[in-house]
């Protein structure tokens, strides 16, 4: 039980090192729990020369993932598929696949569909299926707090005839992730793909690639909410309220959020720093600020979500009735969080 009367760390630069032991939370990665909106984008001409694409497509989702829209669990991921050779074909679009084996039954026909022949093989037109996929995503707008990905998978296309940059540069601009993936061997193609991709995500296959797309996504899967600030690769989110506060009225903005949200840990001196500079950001010049120790029995220790165990640290006190300013943290949204 709390003593009567808290105490909160007040931050000093210089101050000792906590517990190193101890680690900010993880991204969830559970590939059974991936909730996104998915335009796969899939050269099926006669150059496409690897063989393996929708068994790697396939493999990419956890064996209970929901795929589709209609269940209790709102984590569930829509999948379109457009195919594309000179010209694009829309397979289906975001509300036609409704399970995970339909799915896969689709990815089955495509593949003994096999690869298309047309009149000059050398030249396929990947403008055609980034502009269906950005037509897929302009006409569904149903999902707002879903990421949304589009996937490439191709051997190769000819930039005399095809300019997809422009069309790869208006998707990212309306926060849609692109993912490349090169089937083949030349290298040329590949970093013509990384210009596509966003956030260095342009793979070839590999015996790693169903991992890599997997990381991909969880990657994409892994945000903060509006006006909130990514905590470097790890799960946490941290906003800047801009205000001062005595400590427990800090701790009471934080938790008006809207989100399970709370005065932020400091773990380590990485993240310390984090927190004074992010402060510090804009106008601010702040050189003392709460954060989320709190006393309990005279013994010190950081707050943590409801049903884990507080964790113990050895800290100095000030008096809680001081006003500072403060920054609130939450977990991110991620397979294991979901997001309203």
């Amino acid at each position: 039980m709390a003593t009567p009367f808290h105490f909160v760390f007040l931050f000093l630069v210089g101050a000792p090192l906590v517990t190193s032991t101890v680690h900010d939370r993880s991204c969830g990665n559970d590939t059974n729990n991936f909730w996104l909106d998915v335009v796969l984008v899939i050269d099926n001409s006669e150059n496409m020369i690897n063989t393996n694409v929708y068994e790697t497509i396939s493999s990419i989702f956890g064996p209970k993932s929901q795929i589709g829209t209609g269940y209790k669990d709102p984590r569930s991921t829509r999948v379109g598929i457009i195919t594309y050779n000179y010209n694009a074909t829309m397979v289906a679009n975001l509300k036609a696949i409704k399970s995970l084996q339909q799915l896969q039954t689709q990815l089955t026909t495509l593949k003994n569909a096999g690869n298309q022949v047309f009149e000059d093989s050398d030249q396929t037109n990947l403008d055609t299926g980034l502009l269906d996929a950005q037509y897929i995503f302009n006409n569904t707008y149903d999902r707002v707090n879903y990421q949304k990905v589009v996937i490439v998978f191709t051997s190769g296309y000819d930039y005399a005839m095809t300019s997809p940059d422009a069309i790869a540069r208006a998707l990212r601009s309306n926060f849609v992730n692109i993912i490349t993936v090169n089937t083949g061997k030349d290298k040329t193609v590949s970093k013509q793909l990384a210009t596509l991709a966003s956030n260095k995500m342009a793979y070839s296959m590999s015996e790693n690639i169903t991992a890599e797309l997997q990381n991909a996504l969880a990657t994409i899967n892994c945000f903060c909410p509006d006006g909130w600030v990514p905590y470097k690769h790890y799960g946490v989110c941290l906003y800047t309220t801009r205000q001062t506060k005595h400590r427990a009225n800090a701790n009471q903005v934080c938790q008006s959020l809207g989100v399970p949200a709370s005065l932020p840990t400091e773990f380590n001196q990485k993240k310390r720093e984090f927190n004074y500079e992010l402060l510090n950001s804009g106008n601010l010049r702040v050189n003392s600020y709460w954060n989320g120790l709190t006393n309990q029995n005279g013994s010190w220790y950081w707050e943590q979500p409801k049903g884990k165990p507080l964790i113990p640290v050895h800290w100095s006190s000030v008096n809680c009735a001081n006003t500072f300013y403060f920054l609130c943290e939450a977990a991110t949204c991620d397979t294991d969080n979901y997001c309203d």
